[in-house]
């Protein structure tokens, strides 16, 4: 495969990009989206600058192999145009339509069913997307400590600076340092170290902006946390970046399969984690 082949979408494909629930990262489906038959692969690189020509490549491959894209040299049947992307609109913040609808969201209330002890088949699910996927994410979280996904870093602009966020941490020390250097930042904070603690923070309004996650918890694992969230109506709009010491590929590609936005790696350098914050949020 040389990169200056020229790919389109399959029918797949557009039902891929089109429907939200359809079972692919969202860094793959961004990828996805760009091959509309009229650019290069090369040409694009820039929606995804940490990846290196082979991994573009490997990208690409996976995309061929799922039957989503097919070269332009290729015959076509008619297909459907794609519908907007669901994962890629703006998200609803504080102050928005979420905060408007206050009065008619009685009935989404996170149950507790929903925290019910981690499945381990669950979380060890991983595709072949996500762990090609993370082996690029890993590199660089390795590199650099820090990992955005390119499908919410750049892609949406925020004007204001002060953001309710969610911190997910159940050691106090670390809690007290994340909510101070949130705080100077500008940022309404609420700190969640349990299960409980965490479904009371989802219950109430203004919903979190953002969610700092930590995967080792008392009484469940941020990784279910985050599934749960991806699964929910409301709450899946939400960034949930990964605070965590787990970033092993495996771990990585657990948490894109599942959603993750980005990761931060423990310890970490306060200026890396106020830079990962502003990227998510779009400051």
């Amino acid at each position: 495969m040389e990169l200056d082949y020229i790919y389109r979408r399959t029918a797949r494909g557009n039902l891929a990009v089109s429907d939200a629930a359809y079972p692919m990262s969202a860094g793959f489906k961004k990828l996805l989206a760009a091959f509309d038959g009229t650019k290069p692969i090369i040409a694009l690189k820039p929606l995804f600058p940490h990846l290196d020509d082979e991994d573009l490549k490997d990208w690409t491959a996976e995309l061929i192999r799922q039957q989503c894209i097919e070269s332009t040299l290729m015959p076509r049947a008619a297909q459907p145009a794609p519908a907007k992307l669901a994962a890629f609109d703006a998200p609803e913040l504080a102050g928005g339509p979420i905060t408007q609808q206050s009065a008619s969201l009685t009935g989404w209330a996170v149950s507790t069913q929903t925290f019910q002890a981690v499945d381990a088949d669950t979380l060890g699910r991983t595709t072949r997307m996500a762990t090609i996927e993370a082996k690029s994410a890993a590199l660089v979280l390795e590199r650099d400590g820090v990992f955005i996904d390119a499908a919410v870093s750049g892609e949406f602009r925020q004007a204001r600076r002060s953001f309710q966020i969610l911190v997910v941490e159940d050691e106090p020390s670390q809690a007290l340092v994340l909510r101070r250097l949130m705080e100077r930042e500008g940022h309404k904070v609420t700190l969640a170290m349990n299960r409980a603690e965490i479904m009371a923070a989802l219950n109430q309004m203004p919903l979190p902006e953002l969610i700092l996650l930590d995967v080792e918890l008392p009484d469940t694992n941020g990784f279910h946390v985050l599934e749960k969230v991806r699964q929910h109506a409301i709450l899946k709009r939400i960034p949930v970046v990964m605070v965590t010491g787990r970033a092993a590929q495996s771990d990585v590609a657990k948490g894109v399969m599942l959603g993750a936005n980005g990761y931060v790696t423990k310890p970490f350098r306060p200026p890396v984690l106020i830079g990962a914050v502003n990227r998510a949020l779009g400051i």
